[in-house]
């Protein structure tokens, strides 16, 4: 028996020789991409290329419930190799069940999504959907989203999931169009391939804690009605700061109807284009007046056209031309819109012969206040004389 037990431990030692690790397979994985907050983008208000989101690669072990484990990671939150990014819900949250049905994910959690580290607010709750809907869309089964709290739709008091959403994939054109229309309170509409774009943006405001929402778009009979809702901090919310820029852009159907948009909330007044069917790229400009050709520095004729937009009183835009001397070559007023729309002006022109060529010459652009006549949102620019 001793024999049988000696042999047995000799052949245990060389099969599994003392001090050396089994070499075993590694666990296949597989690099997937998650979405967590952008710091600045929930900071400042401005949305980049994924919304209030940003990408974050991720290994995790190959598994045929890919979404479900992605998802998970998504819920355990940002690691530290991470860098600043933000967690989109509590890491306490458990997934119920996912379905996935003709391209729809049907995702199932639990209450705690309410609770532990849930900030609340409108722009968390954006936050949350897109980081849902870009992580789970990456998947070719998954085209859209929809997400449930044991059983019921997920709702915070800002948005009831009840349509499945697929995430805002902004062509880059559209994306340049946000960032330069961004400054100013403004409705627009842009037809862009088979879809109608429609952007609200705010304006510059003072501190964080502003927000504009498109809260429903409904195609009547003879337009489109867009509402939307602005919110301002209360007097009592700490705020930052900091100059922000909030917007709101949806898309739908390309239409031949007229879009027409409904503020309310913490603004009733919102104006859109009159004489332009969207917004090009503005080049100078102050609070109520906004240039768009030619650029301040560049060499004109001597004829030439200074093209913009104003929302100022009755319209009338005044402007003078001087020389380097600080003689006054022309003036005049240029009516756009009738004050209530961002209306489109054009100024007319001409520099005389005796005006060398090369030497600079100034044109100011400017509103007269209603009350006392003084200069109200000045733009000055250089030019510089042509051939």
């Amino acid at each position: 028996m001793k024999k049988l037990a000696v042999l047995f431990l000799l052949a245990t030692l060389v099969l599994y020789p003392l001090g050396c690790d089994v070499e075993t397979e590694p666990e296949p994985t597989m690099d997937v991409t998650l979405y967590f907050g952008d710091p600045q983008a929930m900071e400042t208000g401005q949305q980049g290329e994924y919304g209030y989101v940003t990408p974050v690669s991720r290994e995790i072990a190959e598994t045929e419930a890919v979404l479900k484990a992605t998802l998970e990671q998504l819920i355990k939150g940002p690691l530290p190799e991470d860098g600043d990014i933000l967690a989109v819900m509590p890491d306490t949250v458990n997934i119920l069940g996912i379905t996935i049905e003709q391209g729809t994910a049907t995702i199932d959690i639990c209450d705690e999504i309410y609770g532990g580290d849930w900030a609340g607010g409108h722009q968390a709750s954006e936050l949350f959907m897109q980081a849902v809907t870009w992580t789970a869309t990456q998947f070719e089964q998954v085209d859209d989203v929809i997400v449930l709290v044991e059983g019921n739709y997920w709702e915070d008091g800002h948005f009831i999931w009840d349509q499945p959403l697929a995430p805002l994939r902004l062509p880059e054109e559209i994306r340049e169009w946000i960032d330069y229309s961004r400054g100013l309170l403004l409705a627009q509409a842009r037809e862009y391939g088979e879809k109608v774009f429609l952007l609200v943006t705010y304006g510059e405001r003072p501190t964080d804690g502003y927000s504009v929402e498109i809260t429903d778009v409904v195609e009547q009979q003879d337009s489109v009605v867009v509402s939307v809702v602005f919110s301002a901090p209360g007097e009592d919310e700490e705020v930052v700061p900091t100059a922000t820029y909030p917007y709101d852009i949806k898309q739908i159907e390309a239409t031949e109807l007229p879009v027409v948009f409904e503020a309310s909330g913490d603004m009733f007044f919102l104006p859109q284009l009159y004489g332009l069917d969207w917004l090009p790229p503005i080049v100078a400009g102050s609070e109520d007046i906004r240039i768009l050709s030619p650029e301040p520095g560049a060499s004109v004729d001597r004829e030439f056209t200074v093209q913009g937009i104003e929302l100022v009183f009755e319209g009338a835009v005044s402007y003078r031309l001087l020389d380097s001397q600080g003689e006054e070559l022309d003036s005049g007023i240029a009516v756009g819109g009738h004050g209530t729309e961002w209306g489109v002006f054009e100024i007319s022109l001409t520099v005389p012969e005796e005006v060398p060529h090369g030497e600079t010459i100034t044109l100011t652009v400017y509103a007269q206040s209603p009350k006392d006549g003084s200069e109200e949102s000045v733009v000055e620019m250089n030019f510089t004389v042509g051939e």
